[in-house]
This record gives structure tokens, C-alpha cells and sequence, in this order.
């Protein structure tokens, strides 16, 4: 018996081709015809078959590998683009010959649409919020754990609610305020406490938003911080290096002659630099074009003052 059954064993590999197991097949068939039943049931102990070979009792199809099937899906991906109008024409004439397939997906569609009434009914509601209580922690974990293997995703969704929900925060934020300004104001104090540099750059924005719009002069979203590496953290009268004590920053064009406030007519200087120039015209021509050059002309003295100094 297990001379006889051991001819028709055939090694089975995850590289085994569709086309070989159509003979494993075959030799199932003809041990199936060739063995007496009795004798089957009673030499069923004394046969010996490994894991790693088929036969009567062992049959199987070769799994794809990850590698396969992530070959396949682009393959198909690619197939799908090349025959988009052979794949229509073929849909069309699937529906024709199928007319029943119009009422199966009208009842397909009224059931979803319950669903998604269902979902977005109140009492679905008062569960949800109260499912996300009581798993808070939970909830929290699987996001940062998403964040983790999906970081560039997790940028693209933010930026999308940033931009949706701008205007909302915003009426939000301010009832927040209205509503807790003992929380806000803890909250402020903690900040301040870890950063107080970039409090100090914000209220210096702030400051020169407020002149600006007070004046009516141009204004612009602005980060003194670029100013500052820009400028390379150097007076850009005397080229000397900044405090933070020391620094302030002044208008190209000043702003009792209608200078906006923005990134190419701001730049960095001392108080008492900034005092004694005042209003006096830099430029010459006070333009765009002309700050933008004075602004890339001082940067490269500052660079090579940098340079002498080291």
C-alpha cells in the first residue's frame, strides 16, 4: 500500500503553477478508483505523508505571496486604465442581457439609505457621544497609533479641517472664551511660562497689525521670526548683532508715508538705531523693488561682517 500510494505523491512548493495541478487532480482521481475501500480503511495508519507533499490527503491551491498580489493589484490598475471603453461597452451589454440587476440595486441603495438615516438619527447621536466617554483612552491611543503609520494622511485630513471648519472655530473659540476666561487665562499663563519669546514676537505682531490698520496701510500675515533669520539677527543700519532687550523692527517705508506693513518693508534694527532714523528716506525711490534690493544688499554685508567676525 504505501508503494502504491507513494507513485502518485506529488511535492507541493508556493511556486507550483496553476497548470500542474490540474495532473494533482487526476492522480486523486485514479487513487480513488485504484484503492479498495476496505483496504483503504484498514492501511489508513501505515501510509506515511509529509507536510510538505500532496496526495489523497493533503490537497491544496498555492496561495499568492504578499509580493504576487501586490504585483497583480498593479497590474490590474493599469488594465483597467488602458480599457476603459472596452470595460463600458461590456458593462452596457452585462446590463442589457441582465434587466433584473435595476431592481436589485434600487433595493441595494433603499437599504443603505436607511442605514445612513439610522446613523445619523439622534438617538445614534446621544449613543455615539456617550460610547466616546466612556472610551476616551481607548479612542485616543488608536488615533496615535494611526497618526504614527499614516503621518502624511494625518497632515492632509488636518489641513482639510483647518480649512472647512475656519470660520466655526473661530465663533467657537471666541464663545470658549466668553463662556471660561479663567480656564483661558490659566491655560495663557502655563504658555507663557514654557515660551515666552514667542509671546513676545506675537505681541509685536499684533502691535504692527494694529498701527497698520489704524493708519489704513497694507497689512499681511506676519512671523517676526523669519524677520529675524532672515536678517540674520543683525541691524540692518549698523550691522551689528541684536539682544533681545535691544531689538525692534522698523519700516523701509514708514508708515506716516503709507508703508504696509509686510515681510519686504519690515526689517530688523535697535531701538536707538530706529530712533534716530525716524521717518528719514532710506530708498530713495520708495518701492517695492527698491526695498527688496536694499533688503537682499544689507544681508550681504551682515554675512560678510559674519565672516570677518569668526
Amino acid at each position: 500500500m504505501k508503494t502504491r500510494i507513494s507513485k502518485y505523491i506529488i511535492p507541493l512548493d508556493n511556486s507550483l503553477k496553476y497548470s500542474k495541478i490540474k495532473y494533482v487532480y487526476c492522480y486523486i482521481v485514479i487513487l480513488i478508483l485504484t484503492i479498495p475501500l476496505d483496504s483503504f480503511a484498514l492501511h489508513l495508519n501505515n501510509v506515511a505523508i509529509d507536510r510538505t507533499m500532496i496526495g489523497v490527503f493533503y490537497c491544496a491551491k498555492p496561495m499568492r505571496t504578499p509580493e504576487q498580489k501586490a504585483k497583480r493589484n498593479i497590474y490590474l490598475k493599469s488594465w483597467r486604465k488602458k480599457n476603459q471603453q472596452k470595460l463600458l461597452i461590456y458593462f452596457q451589454e452585462y446590463r442589457k442581457m441582465h434587466p433584473e440587476l435595476k431592481q436589485y440595486y434600487a433595493d441595494y441603495h433603499f437599504v443603505v439609505d436607511k442605514y445612513k438615516q439610522r446613523w445619523k438619527s439622534e438617538h445614534n447621536k446621544s449613543y455615539m457621544k456617550e460610547y466616546r466617554k466612556i472610551k476616551r483612552e481607548h479612542l485616543r491611543l488608536l488615533k496615535i497609533e494611526w497618526i504614527k503609520k499614516n503621518p502624511e494622511k494625518a497632515k492632509a485630513i488636518e489641513l482639510r479641517h483647518r480649512i472647512n471648519r475656519h470660520d466655526t472655530k473661530i465663533i467657537a473659540d471666541r464663545e470658549y472664551r466668553k463662556n471660561n476666561p479663567k480656564k483661558c487665562s490659566e491655560i495663557v499663563c502655563k504658555s507663557k511660562a514654557k515660551n515666552p519669546e514667542l509671546y513676545l514676537h506675537i505681541a509685536q505682531q499684533s502691535r504692527l497689525i494694529r498701527r497698520a490698520r489704524i493708519n489704513g496701510t497694507e497689512t499681511e500675515k506676519i512671523s517676526i521670526l523669519k524677520i529675524y533669520e532672515r536678517d540674520c539677527y543683525r541691524c540692518h543700519i549698523c550691522l551689528e548683532l541684536t539682544n533681545k532687550d535691544n531689538r525692534s523692527i522698523d519700516h523701509l517705508i514708514p508708515v506716516s508715508r503709507n508703508g504696509a506693513t509686510t515681510e519686504w518693508n519690515l526689517m530688523l534694527a535697535h531701538l536707538e538705531c530706529n530712533r534716530k532714523r525716524g521717518a528719514k528716506n532710506i530708498l530713495g525711490l520708495e518701492t517695492k523693488e527698491s526695498a527688496l534690493t536694499y533688503i537682499q544688499q544689507r544681508n550681504e554685508l551682515k554675512k560678510l561682517r559674519q565672516i570677518n567676525e569668526t
